[in-house]
């Protein structure tokens, strides 16, 4: 640690600039948007030199976004770490997410204005070898059903349709994205289970399939960064706040007042419970999943 920080200081000095610590721990979307404006900002001022720090199993998804900058991942919290580096670097910033102060406005932009860059700078691509996959008989749809917080997944009776007809209408082979200890369902009809793939797999196998269909999740945040054909499926957060929508990348919920609760205050739901009995996921059906999938629907496969 100490060895880096001298390294840091040495370069920071040569290049005229300064040594910033940029920190940020939680889940793997805030820790993968956070490296990505990191790696933005480097680029803004090519003089400083970027430090990140976040907790060590995090270490994937900081390389995904940036590989080139250096990553502090220490055992220690990341508060006493904070108190550490501060000892040593006078700019230490703290990357924070609160979403009823942000509502509307993407991970990324709010962190790359914690930064003191520009908020329209380009959208991030996440850096993955891309290899080629064995070709399919059929063009392929990867779908992610969870787990996340019960408040954002889908009733799986709608899946179950959703898969039945994406083979039966649009002749897709399926594929269900799953964690590495899965504790979702099985949806019936799916031609295969992608089980515990690293992040850059995943995201080489998005990049060449034909339709990415996925709740607010991971997924979602690793299909937005590759350019695939994707749709995702929003109830108490906001699709504003968590992609950049184009013709080929669409959101879709469900139009009940109290959607995206999330980033009101004070939050209706905290992951579990909900007043309103999840209205906002209880509500999406399957014709519009489609609708949206046929849309955009990568053209090799229509």
């Amino acid at each position: 640690m100490a060895r880096t920080l001298r390294r840091a200081q040495r370069t920071a000095r040569q290049r005229g600039g300064r040594v910033r610590v940029l920190a940020r721990a939680g889940g793997i979307g805030d820790v993968l948007w956070a490296a990505a404006a990191s790696d933005l900002a480097a680029k803004h001022s090519p003089q400083d030199v970027l430090l990140f720090l976040t907790q060590p199993d995090m270490l994937e998804a900081v390389r995904l976004a940036s590989p080139d900058i250096t990553v502090i991942a220490p055992h220690l919290p990341n508060p006493h770490m904070q108190s550490l580096l501060r000892r040593v670097c006078s700019d230490v910033v703290e990357m924070v997410y609160e979403p009823h102060d942000t509502a509307g406005t993407h991970l990324v932009r709010t962190y790359l204005k914690q930064l003191g860059c520009p908020q329209q700078m380009p959208h991030p691509a996440w850096h993955f070898k891309h290899e080629p996959l064995p070709r399919a008989a059929s063009p392929v749809a990867c779908i992610y059903t969870g787990p996340s917080w019960p408040v954002r997944e889908v009733p799986s009776s709608v899946w179950d349709e959703v898969v039945r007809r994406l083979k039966s209408e649009l002749g897709l082979r399926v594929l269900q994205i799953m964690p590495l200890r899965p504790t979702v369902r099985l949806i019936p009809g799916c031609d295969e289970r992608i089980i515990g793939w690293p992040l850059a797999d995943l995201c080489n196998l998005f990049d060449q399939s034909a339709l990415v269909l996925t709740i607010d999740s991971i997924m979602l945040h690793l299909a937005a960064g590759t350019r695939a054909p994707l749709v995702a499926i929003f109830g108490p957060t906001l699709a504003s706040c968590r992609m950049f929508e184009t013709p080929r990348q669409r959101s879709l919920a469900a139009t009940v007042d109290c959607a995206g609760c999330h980033h009101r205050t004070p939050r209706l739901h905290w992951e579990t419970g909900c007043p309103y009995d999840i209205a906002c996921m209880q509500q999406i059906s399957a014709d519009p999943i489609m609708t949206a999938a046929s849309q955009v629907l990568a053209p090799a496969a229509r």
